[in-house]
């Protein structure tokens, strides 16, 4: 990634995903607008047709990143005991555990969990129950 430190990368892999499904109902919609029959059909079914386009880029992003996020924001609570009492982050070194360094990662890996692992395959099965 080019980043520099634990706490760069831990958001990196925890917004770009948000934003690239945030930015799924534009492609969506652009996907089922390229289709030559797009002209054709009514609004309303254009309009069905690019959510149900925008949700499968949704979830494909987020089956795809859901590893990288897991592993990275589990890895701010691993931490390594040393002979003089400190504990670091194996992620990072530079890092002591439960200090106020360690604060804001502990708090975006939490966020990172709730929303990744949580959130958003609630959000998927709340879509699929309603769809059923």
């Amino acid at each position: 990634v080019g980043l520099a430190g634990y706490l760069p990368k831990l958001a990196f892999v925890t917004i770009v995903p948000l934003v690239a499904m945030v930015l799924t109902p534009p492609v969506g919609l652009l996907v089922v607008l390229s289709s030559q029959a797009a002209s054709l059909r009514p609004s309303n079914v254009v309009r069905s047709d690019a959510l149900y386009e925008a949700l499968y880029f949704a979830q494909l992003i987020s089956f795809l990143t859901f590893p990288q996020v897991s592993t990275v924001a589990f890895s701010a609570f691993e931490c390594e005991a040393f002979d003089d009492g400190r504990y670091l982050l194996k992620a990072d070194y530079l890092v002591e555990c439960h200090s106020p360094t360690w604060r804001p990662i502990a708090f975006l890996a939490v966020s990172a969990l709730a929303i990744h692992v949580f959130a958003v395959p609630l959000c998927f099965l709340l879509l699929l129950l309603r769809a059923r």
